[in-house]
Formats: structure tokens, sequence, C-alpha cells
């Protein structure tokens, strides 16, 4: 309605002045209207929106319990409509960040797999290219606390795997294909999917080693990978500490002592690594 377009206007206002107490004033309000409305799924939705930001808000100021329950309430509301939607993949996307505040490894783990799910859901069903790299752009995020989880796990293949996941796969979709750019964005179906690491090392070539990295958001991930190797470093580092904005992925392949950079993410780290320089940082 008009009145909760209005106060959902409001809310925005104030957090844009990280004036929280206000904001869930403002959606609290927007809330009792929804609650007086006779049933309908046109305000079984906007209900549901309204859990859904309630639950952002309790997740801004910390208060994770409190979130998971909105998150939990506007997921129960959005499962009475069939279509995959935005409000349901940020819903989930919530809780495993909420999870992941509160070290509920198991309950994280889980909540993942349905993420993930539903990001490769959204993907096939985006047409344009553009629209895809805006919304993955966005959703980095997820990708890193899987990587940083799987790493604080120490289960190091799946970190190098959900490093892999994050990276753009449209343009190896034209790369693989024979159609014009144009019929494969109209294939939006049919994507490309990323190698799993045992088909990467059977893949390379002996004389080849890939290194590879990812950067988190306290520290730099280093992938090393062979047809016979598999390994892994950390650099703790921050973001800010580059003097870069956001890097996500790149690759360097190594041929002898030298490096030769390859193509990869949509920011790249730019460097050059021979084997004897990575030895010494095993070694220190």
């Amino acid at each position: 309605s008009r009145v909760n377009d209005s106060l959902r206007r409001m809310v925005d206002a104030a957090m844009g002045r990280d004036d929280f107490p206000a904001a869930l004033r403002y959606a609290e309000q927007s809330m009792q209207i929804a609650l007086t409305r006779e049933p309908s799924p046109e305000n079984t939705r906007t209900t549901a929106r309204i859990y859904l930001l309630l639950a952002d808000l309790k997740s801004r100021t910390s208060d994770w319990n409190e979130a998971l329950t909105n998150y939990d309430k506007a997921l129960e509301l959005s499962g009475q409509f069939p279509e995959v939607t935005d409000s349901l993949y940020q819903a989930h996307k919530g809780k495993l960040f909420c999870f992941q505040q509160l070290d509920r490894n198991e309950d994280f783990s889980s909540e993942l797999k349905i993420v993930m799910k539903l990001a490769e859901d959204y993907r096939t069903t985006v047409r344009e290219d553009s629209s895809r790299q805006a919304f993955f752009e966005n959703e980095q995020i997820v990708f890193d606390a899987a990587a940083a989880n799987a790493i604080k796990q120490n289960n190091l293949p799946e970190a190098f795997e959900f490093s892999e996941a994050a990276r753009a796969r449209s343009l190896l979709e034209f790369v693989n294909s024979d159609k014009p750019i144009a019929e494969v964005e109209n294939d939006y179906a049919s994507l490309a999917k990323p190698l799993p690491l045992t088909e990467i090392q059977q893949r390379l070539p002996p004389q080849v080693q890939l290194v590879q990295y990812t950067l988190l958001p306290d520290k730099l991930a280093i992938w090393i990978v062979s047809k016979r190797r598999f390994d892994s470093l950390e650099k703790r580092i921050a973001l800010n500490e580059l003097g870069v904005g956001r890097l996500n992925a790149g690759e360097v392949e190594l041929t002898g002592g030298k490096g030769r950079q390859l193509r990869g993410g949509r920011r790249r780290l730019r460097m050059s690594v021979g084997p004897s320089k990575l030895k010494k940082e095993r070694e220190g």
C-alpha cells in the first residue's frame, strides 16, 4: 500500500543516517498496518518484505537471534509462493551471516547449501550477462564467507572450489559455444560450471603450476595447484592495506621461474611469483 511504501522510504532515510532506532520504529509501524489488513496474496508478500526488513535491521544492530526469528517469519510467508524471488534469497543469505556471527557452524554449512542453490537458480533465469555480473558483484561476500568458513574448518579443497564458484562464467560460456553471443545469452538456462579441483589437476600439463589467490576481508588465501600437488598459504592482510578497491580473484601460471598473468576476476592483483619465493613464504 501507499502507507507501507511511504514508511519504507522513511526506513531507508533513517538507515542512511545510521539512525537504527528510528528505522526500527518505522518498520514496526509498517508491520502493524500490514497485520491489520484482510488476508490476500498481495498483503502476504508485503508482510514478508517487512519481516525481511526488520530482520536486516536487527542484523545491522547485531541482534542476531532476533534477526533469525524475523528471517524465518519472512521465509514462512514467502514459501507460500512457488517462484524463486530476490526476497527469498536475501532472507536465506541473512540467516547465513547470522549463523556465521553466532559460530553455529553446522547451521552455517546447511544454510550455505541453500544460498548457493538459490544463487545458481537465479543465475539461470537472468538473460543478460550484465545483470548476472551486477548481481554476483554484490554477492561476492557470500562466496568470501563460504571460503573463509571452509578455511576455518581446515577444508582447503572446498575453500578453493568456493573461490572458483565465485568467478564469472558467462565469458567461459561464450568461449565454449559456437553460437553468437546474442544466442548464448538467450540460452540463459545453460551456463558453464566451474571445474572441480581434481579435474583442474588432471587437465594441467606436468610442467605447469597454477597459483591462484582469493582476497578475503582479513587475509589473502593463495592456492598452489599442479598435476600432483595442492597446497594453500595464508597471508594476513586487510583490504585497506592494499590501497586498492575490491579485489576478487586472479591467477598466475608458473612456467619455470617466471610468472605469466592469466585472466581472472573483475579486478586483479598483479604479481609475478617464482617457485623459490613461494618456498620462502611457506618456510616463513
